[in-house]
């Protein structure tokens, strides 16, 4: 990783061929697939940021990630993939808008640990497909703590657009019962407002 992010600032030219050759490889390989099936939506795994925010600059990203993320995704648009979501953990405040930029338009999982919070992304991106968000850690800590944690979802479910997930995978401190209490719960929240939704057409 080190020798990466000096490459990047001493030979940037290198860095961005070795990424057009992975755009490029990964267009020609989507287009055989799409060309005989469809998809419904694209999933790219990226991981730009840590506890701190990105991992390079939002100006660096900006120049370097967006064109080859706008080529991207107007080829999945071209070929009917409408929805394009990135897997990126860490603080990634700065960089949302540059994914958006790029032609991304649903980010997960808006890791709590690292200072996300998905009513304060919602709030600065409305349209923004948003997935995750509720601290995994919080889940091992009883059910009081659960119920707060779960708060989040009325006020995403109230702006749409949102998954209800876990910012990552189910952590092995949380015990079966609790696991299963949250799921009950996150379910019975759900159904509560598709209820007061239908009500209201």
């Amino acid at each position: 990783v080190e020798n990466y992010f000096m490459t990047l600032c001493t030979d940037p030219e290198f860095i961005e061929l070795m990424i057009d050759h992975i755009v490029d490889y990964t267009i020609a390989l989507w287009d055989d697939v799409l060309n005989q099936t469809d998809v419904d939506y694209a999933f790219i795994w990226e991981d730009m940021c840590y506890k701190n925010g990105s991992l390079i600059s939002p100006k660096m990203f900006s120049r370097i990630m967006v064109p080859r993320y706008q080529k991207i995704t107007r080829f999945l648009k071209d070929h009917g993939v409408d929805i394009v979501m990135v897997d990126t953990d860490g603080l990634c405040y700065d960089v949302i808008p540059h994914f958006i930029e790029g032609g991304v338009n649903y980010l997960f999982p808006m890791e709590v640990a690292a200072g996300m919070d998905i009513r304060e992304v919602r709030k600065r991106h409305p349209d923004l497909v948003i997935g995750g968000g509720l601290d995994k850690q919080v889940l091992a800590r009883g059910r009081q703590a659960i119920d707060a944690e779960l708060e989040k979802v009325k006020f995403l479910l109230d702006t749409g657009r949102y998954f209800a997930h876990m910012d990552h995978c189910v952590d092995p401190l949380i015990s079966w019962e609790d696991f299963v209490y949250y799921r009950r719960r996150l379910r019975e929240i759900i159904e509560k407002h598709a209820e007061q939704r239908r009500k209201q057409v």
